[in-house]
């Protein structure tokens, strides 16, 4: 509720809003072998999914070695816009890279394909930092992938704002169990100290009740379950222990 206003969220809108995206997600493919992403059925499926993806509300841009491949082609015949497509022969793919390779710099092509050409990404750039939508993006990426590329390489989602997805998945559910743990102990100690189990379920309601009202206030403003959010509710719980002892 309060982060849309913040002054760094709202840069980030505007630069959202007039640029191709200031996040990233990156769909890798990785082949079995050296060259396998000269393979014209590798690059075709790599510019489909490039067209799947600028078809998305969330993303501004994409860039892969398709794109490269598909402007050296067109550029070497006479600019016809019937040629902006991948060359269907795999030796001549080779040519043009051994071509560029003699008059481009060593390195132009590092962030897009490895020296083996046997790896390689493709670069999206999103219009938001919500991990939320960042992540159904990332399904919908995924299995949209699987029906194009065929068993010659492997496809996943990984590297730039994926990571913060991963570590969100990871902090909220080591936290609900770390507030799990919380009413255990409590549950425990209190059962043990008054040498009742009602009088440990008693206690225990108040955290109970802490939690519902945290998520349920979570829930009234919309906003998301997330690390900040997670680490305020374990924090609520660990407080609340001590007053519901007291009033005990």
């Amino acid at each position: 509720m309060f982060y849309g206003k913040l002054i760094e969220k709202q840069d980030d809108d505007k630069l959202n809003t007039r640029m191709a995206g200031s996040n990233a997600v990156y769909l890798l493919i990785e082949g079995k072998e050296a060259d396998a992403i000269k393979n014209p059925k590798v690059l075709q499926a790599m510019a489909s999914v490039q067209e799947f993806l600028g078809r998305e509300a969330l993303v501004g841009k994409t860039v892969s070695l398709a794109d490269f491949i598909k402007r050296i082609h067109r550029a070497m015949n006479a600019e016809h816009p019937e040629f902006d497509v991948i060359p269907a022969d795999q030796n001549l793919i080779a040519q043009y890279l051994l071509l560029y390779s003699t008059s481009g710099e060593p390195g132009d092509f590092d962030s897009y394909v490895d020296y083996h050409y046997q790896n390689a990404n493709i670069l999206a750039f999103v219009k938001t930092d919500s991990t939320s939508e960042i992540e159904a993006l990332s399904k919908r990426l995924m299995a949209f992938a699987e029906t194009q590329f065929g068993p010659e390489v492997q496809v996943q989602v990984g590297g730039g704002t994926t990571g913060s997805i991963a570590l969100n998945e990871v902090m909220i559910r080591e936290k609900i169990l770390n507030i799990a743990q919380i009413m255990g102990v409590v549950f425990l100690i209190s059962s043990l100290l008054f040498r009742s189990f009602i009088s440990g379920a008693l206690i225990c309601v108040p955290l109970v009740m802490t939690v519902l009202a945290n998520f349920g206030a979570l829930g009234l403003f919309g906003i998301p379950l997330q690390i900040f959010t997670a680490l305020v509710s374990a924090m609520a719980v660990g407080i609340g222990a001590d007053y519901a002892i007291y009033l005990s």
